[in-house]
């Protein structure tokens, strides 16, 4: 028999006013559990989200602005990093929006569209709506005062290349994550920075004129003692081309003059100075660089770049012999196009912000390889850096998806699922597993998944295998009860929760549909979505997964305390229900 969906476990038939109080209920439920628990910063945070939809505070405000504004973005950037502008200006092209402008200086006048700004406080005066892309680096605080905050917090959103820099602007500067986009810096297309004429180094047929006549070329700042002492050494061993305040095309004609880039930090604990080196990938170089404090954001980098370790000397004058003695001091030729998935970032950030169409970010590659999926996946996002790095640490080496993001949270969360189910059915997987950040599989518990999974993997009438349940529908129907390696297991036909799933193909190809349109948050998320659909749902018991308690709920703004109760009540039903079909099966 068919199974149907009763929103909110109502039965069919239930009054429109009968739903609606049931959800004051639950929602009150909600709150006192809250206010029981001291959660302020909760209560807050779900006040500020009813305000907003209600069309008050900041951030309504700010989407009312761009709401306003003239299609097409204007890009505002300093000469120092109008690559970055370039790269914005390939994908904003790529994803169909126009048209697209560059300034290199503060225009006279702003046109009223939406702005993107790189490097917002090198502007004596900002657009009233504006993208803040944050370029400094966050181990020098010099540029982070209140003025500076300010202008960031007053953007319609903050991309930053750097998780360090996000980290301190939470933990320090006092923003919220909600408003803050991890963007990485990456390169742009081979031949993209030559339609301006400049020679190609990748381009075989060359005159002689254009040929190498410096062994390495530095630009930046080299009037730095540390800079200057690495240079000194550097030019006991080979000619030195030393480059300053030069920007864009009379740039890439001095680059083309050394056979080697270098990359010197201006400082000992400096950020990798991914802009530059990004740019001289662009161009074809060949690059030595010092490793830096973050070099754990940038292992995508590795093959294409020769790093040695901070501060070592020697080491950087031996590497760059070795480079300088190849035959062919050039790049791998299968050099990608977006090396750091900067495209991906920006349309995810984009779409967050409800500037670009959901069903765009289908047709972009993902920054997992789509074979993790069926080995399993962490979901979480790049911005919460506490919860993701408790997660890794958990769970080293297990990969981690940056989650897609929407306004309305819960909209972002489901849109993570469908875009890695997609991948998952595009590769003809089976299964795939999921565990969202807030997952616990402490002790024994990892041992106990592995033996459910060989469970669910023998069994393909099985859709979903659920490491735990957060709440059972009063209607549930329990299918089948069984042991299997001495763990006991109930078969459902449905559930909710997503806290850590393996997913089967039925559970893929669902998840891969879910409609994005649907804004219904009582039926739409996407627990309460699958828990619509007529499924397999195979429950260790007892629940296998923890919930952690420590972590705060990215979607609803609390305490994972609140939902200990609801879990607790959730095990104990379910093992009630598997009592009560054992016996009845016993006296048959």
């Amino acid at each position: 028999m068919e199974k149907k969906h009763f929103p909110e476990n109502a039965v069919e038939g239930t009054t429109t006013v009968n739903k609606r109080t049931h959800k004051i209920r639950r929602k009150a439920y909600t709150l006192l559990t809250l206010l029981k628990s001291g959660d302020w910063q909760g209560i807050a945070e779900r006040l500020n989200r009813y305000a907003t939809r209600l069309g008050f505070g900041k951030r309504a405000r700010r989407q009312r602005q761009v709401d306003a504004c003239e299609p097409g973005i204007d890009i505002i950037c300093t000469r120092h990093t109008r690559f970055v502008a370039l790269r914005m200006r390939l994908s904003l092209e790529t994803l169909g929006i126009a048209p697209i402008r560059i300034f290199d200086t503060q225009p006279a006048h702003y046109a009223p569209r939406l702005h993107i700004v790189i490097c917002p406080q090198m502007l004596s005066q900002l657009p009233s709506s504006y993208i803040a892309m944050q370029m400094e680096q966050s181990v020098s605080s010099r540029w982070f005062d209140k003025a500076y905050i300010d202008q960031l917090e007053n953007a319609v959103a903050i991309m930053d290349y750097s998780l360090h820099n996000i980290a301190y602007l939470q933990d320090t500067a006092g923003l919220s994550h909600r408003q803050i986009f991890y963007t990485p810096i990456s390169n742009l297309p081979n031949h993209y920075l030559h339609s301006t004429g400049q020679p190609d180094k990748s381009d075989e047929v060359s005159s002689a004129s254009s040929a190498p006549t410096y062994d390495i070329a530095f630009y930046g700042d080299a009037n730095t003692p540390r800079r200057q002492e690495f240079l000194k050494a550097l030019e006991q061993h080979y000619s030195v081309l030393r480059i300053s305040e030069v920007f864009g095309e009379a740039l890439y004609a001095q680059l083309a003059r050394a056979r080697l880039i270098i990359n010197i930090h201006y400082y000992e604990g400096a950020l990798l100075e991914t802009t530059r080196l990004y740019e001289c990938l662009s161009l074809g170089h060949s690059i030595v660089s010092e490793s830096s404090v973050d070099i754990d954001e940038h292992s995508l980098l590795k093959p294409y770049i020769t790093f040695t370790p901070i501060g070592d000397i020697d080491a950087m004058v031996a590497a760059v012999g070795e480079r300088l003695a190849q035959e062919k001091a050039a790049l791998p030729p299968a050099l990608p196009n977006d090396i750091a998935h900067f495209h991906f970032y920006f349309a995810r950030m984009l779409v967050a912000n409800n500037l670009l169409n959901a069903q765009a970010l289908d047709a972009i590659q993902s920054p997992l390889p789509a074979s993790h999926l069926y080995q399993g996946v962490g979901l979480s996002l790049p911005e919460t850096h506490q919860r993701r790095t408790a997660f890794q640490e958990s769970y080293p080496g297990y990969p981690v998806f940056p989650g897609l993001r929407h306004q309305q949270g819960w909209r972002g969360c489901a849109l993570s699922y469908r875009y890695l189910a997609r991948q998952a059915r595009a590769c003809g997987f089976k299964s795939m597993e999921i565990r969202e950040d807030d997952a616990g599989l402490e002790g024994g518990a990892y041992e106990r998944w592995q033996k459910a999974n060989r469970l669910f993997d023998a069994r393909p009438d099985l859709d979903i295998l659920c490491g735990l349940v957060a709440d059972v529908a009063k209607d549930v129907s329990v299918l089948e009860t069984l042991e299997h390696e001495g763990e006991r297991y109930i078969v459902i036909d449905r559930m909710t929760s997503m806290v850590c799933n393996r997913y089967g193909t039925r559970a893929i190809q669902a998840l891969a549909e879910w409609p994005f349109a649907d804004t219904n948050v009582e039926s739409n998320t996407i627990d309460r979505y699958l828990e619509g659909l007529s499924l397999n749902v195979l429950v260790p018991l007892p629940f296998i997964a923890q919930h952690r308690a420590e972590s705060r709920s990215t979607l609803w703004q609390f305490q994972n305390t609140t939902y200990d109760a609801m879990i607790e009540a959730s095990e104990q039903r379910l093992i009630t229900l598997s009592q009560q079909a054992q016996e009845s099966r016993e006296g048959q």
